[in-house]
């Protein structure tokens, strides 16, 4: 026999391998494009969650801020309930002026500060007339600070079964012994 010679590939076979290789290589692409799209989008779906969770925060810090604005003047007035080591003598030149309104006579008898609970112990002595020591009192109930009054003595200082004279015959005939303790917003040193 005969040996055959190679024969080069006909023009058939040789346009079907082309096709075949551009085929494989359009489909090595898309599958690259594919996962590289996939990827992608993965990334840019965790970055839209990351900035929703960013855009969420950023709404509830402008609230928060919307808050505080809202409530500054609450705050302030709460703030002002309370007092503050550097608040004492003016809480103290407060009641004195109390006193002065309503004409009554205040003399303190002891000032203690306490750390715990954090407070200000004040004792007061206060005479004049009866209706002038039911307002101040009641100035004092009223006063814009957080004050618990622990122990409240009134008594007449004119002796039972007499009668005043002279001529201011009620100015002193009255007096209160007051303690009183006041909340501290921060620790009084």
């Amino acid at each position: 026999m005969k040996a055959q010679a190679l024969k080069p590939f006909s023009k058939t076979t040789r346009i079907l391998g082309i096709t075949i290789l551009i085929a494989v290589i359009f489909v090595a692409i898309y599958i690259y494009m594919f996962f590289a799209l996939k990827k992608s989008s993965e990334k840019t779906a965790a970055l839209e969650i990351q900035t929703a969770s960013l855009i969420t925060q950023e709404s509830q810090v402008g609230q928060f801020r919307k808050n505080l604005t809202a409530t500054e003047e609450q705050r302030q007035k709460l703030s002002s309930y309370f007092i503050d080591a550097k608040d004492i003598v003016p809480f103290l030149e407060t009641i004195e002026g109390y006193g002065t309104d309503t004409g009554i006579e205040v003399t303190f008898s002891s000032v203690d500060i306490k750390k715990t609970p954090s407070r200000l112990d004040v004792g007061i002595f206060a005479e004049g007339d009866f209706d002038d020591l039911y307002r101040f009192l009641s100035l004092l109930e009223a006063a814009p600070y957080e004050i618990t009054f622990t122990e409240v003595d009134v008594h007449s200082n004119v002796i039972e079964g007499l009668v005043p004279t002279g001529t201011q015959p009620y100015s002193a005939a009255w007096s209160a012994a007051i303690t009183l303790s006041v909340l501290s917003i921060s620790g009084v040193q």
